[in-house]
């Protein structure tokens, strides 16, 4: 909407998704920086902010519910499955959003 305004992704409807991005830093409460191509390395520091770290290398990684990223979807009736990349290594998650398929 042209606000800058970041929202998490909810799989369970149209009206919470698609992500067009993933939070790749937590700057504040209010401000976080958000990347939408190229791979992105997290640390271990991020494991609080992040619970889905550390990831397993080479596995695809989707939009859950409540803006989580998981390895393993599973959306309701009405809701979506959206991949948003992979796992090079337990840190490094590769960006490849793709288009939402409706459930």
């Amino acid at each position: 909407n042209g606000s800058d305004a970041v929202s998490l992704v909810d799989n369970t409807a149209a009206a919470t998704g698609p992500a067009l991005g993933v939070v790749v830093e937590l700057q504040t409460q209010t401000t976080a920086r958000v990347q939408n191509v190229g791979s992105y390395l997290y640390t271990v520091g991020d494991v609080p902010f992040f619970p889905f770290l550390p990831m397993t290398p080479d596995v695809v990684y989707y939009v859950d519910t409540l803006g989580n990223i998981t390895d393993a979807p599973n959306p309701p009736s009405g809701g979506f499955l959206q991949e948003i990349g992979y796992s090079k290594t337990d840190y490094e998650l590769v960006l490849n959003i793709q288009e939402p398929i409706f459930v």
